[in-house]
C-alpha cells in the first residue's frame, strides 16, 4: 500500500536536507516543511501521523547504554 501524498515536518534544517536528498535519490515526491508540527501545519488533517521523538536524558534513573537508551 502506498500513500497518495506524504508531508514531512521537522524543526531541523539538517534533518530536512537529509530527507530531501534521500527522497530525491529514490524519486519519491514529498512535501518537506520546516517548523513545529502544530504551529506550521495549523488545522490540516492527516490520515496517519508517525513520529520519531527525540531521545531526552532523564535526570534520575540509571544511565543506560546502547540499545537500552532507546
Amino acid at each position: 500500500m502506498r500513500a497518495e501524498t506524504v508531508t514531512a515536518v521537522d524543526i531541523s534544517r539538517a534533518a530536512l536536507a537529509s530527507a530531501w536528498l534521500n527522497y530525491r535519490l529514490r524519486g519519491i515526491a514529498v512535501e518537506l516543511v520546516l517548523g513545529d508540527f502544530a504551529a506550521t501545519l495549523g488545522h490540516r488533517r492527516f490520515d496517519v501521523v508517525l513520529a520519531n521523538p527525540p531521545y531526552v536524558p532523564s535526570p534520575d534513573g540509571p544511565h543506560a547504554r546502547g540499545r537500552a537508551c532507546a
